[in-house]
């Protein structure tokens, strides 16, 4: 049997009330993909089940503001998005949210990108994005480091701090594509699987 999750189950509720009442609304649903992979997602599984009042777009805590406000208009009903991402834009638009929920699939494959390395790993990102990173340990013998952060300001610290510690190596959110070329480490991004995105 086919596993639906919760952004699946919202997208075909809105998908059937559409059809019963007629016409088309576009974006009653804006999914802020804060990864281009999970925007090339996003955007097929729209594509393939052919709803046309759901919006994907690239968005993220670091993004401009201007250019993603605009996508959330007076017929939007619901935001889905991912870790600080979607902590950010439930704060900001008084519309209910939902969050695209990380697993340990989603973690070893992040781990497995990183490619054969021995040296002590930093896990960094928002709370609701590395829990799910806790489930590793059970499949690597690398030490790892948890990194909380609270508010975009406290990053550049907390990966300065890391890397004084002696940590060089990073996997996380949007996070770790952003400041990889400005700290000069090696780092991996977690993706979203498609199963979780519908």
């Amino acid at each position: 049997a086919q596993t639906v999750g919760l952004c699946g189950i919202i997208l075909n509720i809105f998908s059937i009330f559409k059809n019963i009442v007629g016409g088309k609304t576009l974006n009653e649903i804006v999914i802020f993909a804060p990864t281009e992979g999970m925007l090339k997602k996003a955007k097929k599984i729209i594509a393939k089940n052919k709803y046309d009042n759901v919006k994907a777009v690239y968005g993220n805590i670091h993004d401009d503001i201007a250019r993603t406000d605009k996508y959330v208009t007076k017929d939007t009903k619901v935001i889905i998005s991912r870790g600080g991402s979607y902590s950010y834009y439930k704060e900001r638009f008084n519309i209910p949210a939902i969050e695209i929920r990380v697993d340990v699939y989603d973690v070893i494959d992040c781990y497995n990108k990183l490619g054969k390395t021995d040296e002590p790993i930093g896990i960094i990102g928002f709370t609701n994005v590395i829990y799910g990173f806790d489930m590793i340990d059970h499949f690597i013998k690398n030490q790892i480091t948890n990194i909380a952060i609270q508010d975009k300001n406290d990053i550049h610290h907390a990966i300065k701090t890391a890397m004084e510690n002696g940590i060089n190596t990073f996997m996380g959110d949007t996070t770790v594509r952003l400041l990889s070329g400005i700290h000069n480490f090696h780092g991996s991004v977690i993706e979203s699987r498609e199963e979780n995105i519908s």
